[in-house]
């Protein structure tokens, strides 16, 4: 019986390490690009993997302020042929700050497509 109780620790850790094994070779972060109409609003993007669980691949993101004055959005994504959803997500970014990463799991494993919408400019930091 102790046996077995060591046994099926033994595989449970294995399997968790495994788990993290596929995830090593992670992709680079794309080339800054901007959004029409807001050309100081730079994104960022990376694709980390495929998700086997929900069928998907993960793709993270980056945004940065270029403005000279505090900018606040929020901002969607989506498959690069899909419509653009914003969620409620609200990101508030002094001039030059870089948002931390944020991410999603889509279809597309070459592409994805970032909106951003309700843009505000304030003089405060």
């Amino acid at each position: 019986m102790k046996s077995i109780s060591l046994m099926s620790a033994f595989c449970t850790i294995l399997l968790f390490l495994c788990s993290f094994s596929s995830k090593t070779k992670q992709s680079e972060w794309g080339a800054w690009n901007s959004f029409t109409g807001y050309p100081n609003i730079e994104f960022r993007v990376k694709n980390i993997g495929y998700n086997s669980y929900a069928k998907k691949w993960q793709w993270n993101f980056q945004f940065r302020n270029s403005y000279s004055r505090t900018v606040t959005f929020n901002y969607g994504y989506t498959s690069a042929y899909g419509n653009c959803v914003k969620n409620h997500t609200i990101y508030r970014l002094a001039p030059g700050e870089k948002s931390g990463e944020a991410g999603g799991l889509i279809d597309e494993a070459n592409r994805i497509s970032l909106c951003i919408d309700k843009v505000e400019f304030s003089n405060s930091k």
